[in-house]
């Protein structure tokens, strides 16, 4: 990402240098009274049934987060200087794609620099992708997985060459290198011969190709999972240091993992309950022991 964030350091200068300089740090960052990055999930909701999702093990709540609970939560990123914002990840965000954009609006009123969005592609049209660009996104990640209509078929179970499409789409549209565009590929059993073929024919568009691992947390197909049959893992009791997600209607949990909304839905870990973003943050348990 440095081509990025060579564009994001002319923008914003230090600040914007410091806060990724502590985001890569490996040390434990315990005292960090807010998050750096939250991951903002605006509706319970997909377009898609993918089998490797990590929230394909729970009911989805098929919700919007609450206008007014939204710009609650903008509000509270703004009073705590929130440098980063994800939007989406255990739901497709241009699903809604109008709150989305309402969010992205005023997220550009705040502190936050980074605003990213990550999304399968099926919705992303040319309208779509003006309105995200001309809102203030600076960073597009798009899960892909495959290269062939085949493979992608089992992993996504929908048409790639209009993903295909949407996405060279978007780029003809952007300038100055921004939105960024992150391609991501999941692999699996199902797809792991396809690629050196995906980096080799995203090279030339995206601006950083992400291979990920997959890690099973329900019983899937399968004939999805990569190797041998991971271990059953627990859900997860610890958070990270440095992010957390707030998903809808008002979840407050651990970043990117259906585990940890499930046990937020569970537990009634709502911002209701906790009043605040800070105050959820300043009583979460690092590792089963009390923060404070």
């Amino acid at each position: 990402m440095n081509g990025y964030e060579e564009i994001m350091t002319k923008r914003y200068g230090e600040r914007y240098v410091k806060y990724r300089e502590i985001l890569k740090s490996r040390d434990i960052e315990s005292c960090l009274d807010f998050p750096l990055h939250i991951d903002l999930d605006l509706v319970d909701a997909c377009n898609l049934k993918c089998p490797t999702c990590h929230s394909i093990g729970r009911d989805r709540l098929r919700k919007p987060m609450d206008e007014g609970t939204l710009l609650r939560v903008i509000s509270e990123f703004g009073e705590h200087d929130l440098p980063s914002v994800n939007i989406g990840g255990c739901g497709e965000p241009l699903v809604d794609t109008e709150l989305t954009l309402r969010a992205m609006c005023e997220l550009k009123k705040t502190s936050v620099m980074d605003i990213f969005l990550h999304t399968n592609g099926v919705l992303l049209n040319e309208d779509h992708s003006k309105s995200l660009i001309g809102a203030g996104l600076t960073y597009l990640c798009v899960s892909v997985d495959a290269v062939t209509q085949e493979v992608y078929g089992k992993m996504r179970d929908h048409t790639l060459s209009g993903i295909i499409r949407n996405v060279e789409n978007f780029l003809s549209l952007r300038s100055g290198g921004l939105p960024a565009l992150r391609v991501s590929f999941l692999a699996t059993a199902v797809n792991i011969h396809e690629k050196d073929r995906f980096i080799d024919f995203w090279k030339d568009k995206a601006d950083v190709i992400d291979i990920q691992n997959y890690h099973r947390y329900y019983d899937v197909q399968p004939d999805v999972r990569l190797k041998e049959k991971i271990a059953d893992r627990q859900p997860v009791v610890h958070r990270m240091e440095k992010r957390m997600a707030v998903t809808a209607p008002e979840y407050l949990c651990v970043s990117c993992s259906g585990v940890s909304v499930s046990a937020a839905i569970k537990h009634g870990d709502t911002l209701s309950k906790y009043e605040t973003i800070k105050n959820y943050w300043d009583n979460r348990i690092i590792a089963g022991v009390p923060r404070r």
